[in-house]
């Protein structure tokens, strides 16, 4: 969406299967080889760039029942298992086994399939249907939450409750087995909805500026259709860092024909811009600072870039300023290339299914600059050592996982 240009060429086996691929981008050459099971399984794929990094991916499955068991990658050089799965009698993946610092995540499940408990080294959650300590759900929804860490073996959790549609109205905080310990001092309601689902009316309970347990958002949502044109909030203000009190007046939101949010005035948001496909290119602050993006042709993001503004600079509402090098104070951008992730021309992560592998900035090796405008400050980085990659995973919990995404 930038104008540069993106070529490819793929090369298949004669059984369909894409053998290689070759990307030029930004300036660089992307090289995948990839070989497969019998059963059309890819076995191992390599990546290599003309900047000198390599990844390769090896996949190692059950010779019975043909399910992916182990994956390893090597990361220039630096080999580190990036998953080891076992599996139930049904088939179902009961213990993932990651690398490095995440550890093992393990899953257990009840007769309907549904997801009972996800835990780690770091954090364990349970929920539960027909039992637990909240109302009982027979129709698969989740009917309450516990969780813990061993830095805070205290439980804490919700107790959910639902409209007659089926659509989540209460989320009931609670403490201890039982949630009867600490009641509702984190408790979330949604006390109305529209005939679509769109919400007109929240409530959230916090600690409030006199330092007692209660209401700190009672927020009226008004809606055009299902835009958003206001939000007011008659709870009482709660001014301390990180509240984040929040109130829009008519006016303050501005859409295009699309339904794309183009302004927002409550958060400072000048204007924000969007391609033929309604992804948004650019986004500006009242501040001067913007954020920009840039898409290949099929709509994947290839590029981010955050430039913060020196003081002073001011963008009126609905409009754009365009930013001379002396007003930028300095310049982040991230590249997006396969699973590559570049951040500031530097490799910082390589993404698989589940995670990532963390490249370490000390053993970080740091590829050729990559095409566009150059980040300020520019990280240098003299080792020559190849990075050491680290597993993360993300289990699909409210989680905060050592290193993940």
């Amino acid at each position: 969406s930038d104008g540069d240009t993106v070529l490819s060429a793929v090369h298949y086996t004669p059984r369909g299967e894409v053998s290689s691929t070759v990307t030029r981008q930004g300036g660089d050459t992307f090289t995948t080889l990839n070989s497969y099971t019998f059963m059309g399984e890819i076995s191992e794929s390599t990546l290599t760039t003309s900047t000198g990094i390599s990844v390769k991916t090896e996949n190692t499955f059950d010779s019975s029942s043909g399910l992916p068991v182990k994956t390893d990658m090597t990361v220039n050089g630096r080999k580190m298992q990036a998953s080891g799965l076992t599996y139930d009698d049904l088939g179902r993946v009961v213990s993932d086994a990651r690398g490095a610092l995440t550890g093992a995540v393990s899953t257990a499940y009840n007769l309907n399939g549904a997801v009972t408990s996800i835990s780690t080294k770091d954090f364990t959650q349970r929920l539960y249907y027909n039992d637990g300590p909240g109302t009982p759900s027979w129709n698969g929804n989740v009917s309450s939450t516990v969780y813990s860490s061993p830095t805070n073996t205290r439980l804490y959790g919700y107790r959910f409750s639902y409209n007659t549609l089926g659509w989540l109205s209460e989320a009931a905080y609670g403490e201890r087995e039982a949630l009867s310990i600490n009641t509702n001092r984190y408790t979330e309601k949604i006390l109305e909805y529209t005939a679509n689902g769109a919400m007109k009316r929240f409530q959230r309970h916090g600690l409030k500026q006199d330092g007692v347990y209660g209401k700190i958002d009672n927020l009226h949502i008004t809606l055009d259709g299902n835009r958003v044109k206001s939000v007011t909030d008659d709870a009482l203000p709660v001014t301390r860092e990180g509240a984040g009190d929040f109130n829009a007046e008519d006016g303050a939101f501005t859409y295009d024909a699309c339904g794309n949010m183009t302004s927002d005035s409550s958060r400072g948001i000048a204007s924000i811009e969007y391609d033929n496909l309604n992804h948004p290119v650019r986004a500006q602050f009242t501040d001067g600072s913007l954020t920009e993006w840039v898409y290949s042709a099929d709509g994947t993001k290839l590029r981010t870039v955050h430039t913060t503004a020196v003081d002073g600079v001011t963008v009126p509402m609905g409009s754009t300023v365009e930013l001379t090098p002396d007003m930028v104070l300095y310049r982040d951008t991230t590249d997006y290339r396969g699973p590559l992730v570049i951040e500031n021309g530097r490799l910082s992560r390589v993404l698989f299914a589940g995670g990532y592998a963390e490249i370490r900035e000390s053993d970080s090796t740091t590829p050729s600059s990559p095409s566009g405008p150059s980040p300020t400050p520019w990280p240098r980085n003299t080792t020559t050592s190849a990075p050491t990659p680290t597993a993360a995973s993300t289990p699909p919990t409210t989680s905060t996982p050592t290193a993940g995404r």
